[in-house]
């Protein structure tokens, strides 16, 4: 496995899990989460100086002083991974747009207590946008490398 595969399956991992820790912050059962919820700004923090850390002990033990050779293959793996991530990036945001169309029209006959909610859920929506585009990259990546293996 390559060094860029590595990249694109933690990548994917790390899209997911983040998507699912924003979900159930949303969504989830608040009184479960309420003390998660205090120390997540740390945990985030640590896991970042941590693949910091893995990173550069990665890249000093490299036989090339940390620098990865990337060939043509690799560079045309990434166009396509963020070529299919953009396709499904701008169609959610097509559907978004869409969406605020009939938003407008529903507006005029729902309750206010409901239209409310729907404006904290479009940005909700906006997020999940990106963790789907940002996860449509990775996977397309992942399968290409493994298509190629």
């Amino acid at each position: 496995m390559s060094r860029q595969e590595v990249y694109a399956w933690s990548s994917t991992l790390s899209s997911i899990v983040f998507a699912l820790v924003y979900l159930l912050f949303v969504f989830g059962i608040p009184s479960l989460f309420e003390p998660i919820r205090e120390n997540f700004i740390q945990a985030v923090v640590i896991l970042v100086i941590v693949d910091v850390v893995f990173q550069t002990i990665i890249s000093i033990q490299s036989s090339q002083g940390g620098r990865v050779d990337r060939d043509e293959r690799d560079v045309r793996i990434a166009a396509i991974g963020f070529k299919i991530g953009y396709y499904v990036f701008m169609v959610a945001v097509l559907i978004l747009i869409g969406h605020l169309f009939v938003y407008g029209f529903i507006n005029s006959l729902a309750d206010p207590v409901y239209v409310g909610r729907m404006d904290a859920m479009i940005v909700h929506y906006l997020v999940a946008v990106f963790f789907v585009g940002t996860t449509a990259k990775s996977v397309a990546q992942v399968v290409l490398y493994r298509k190629d293996a």
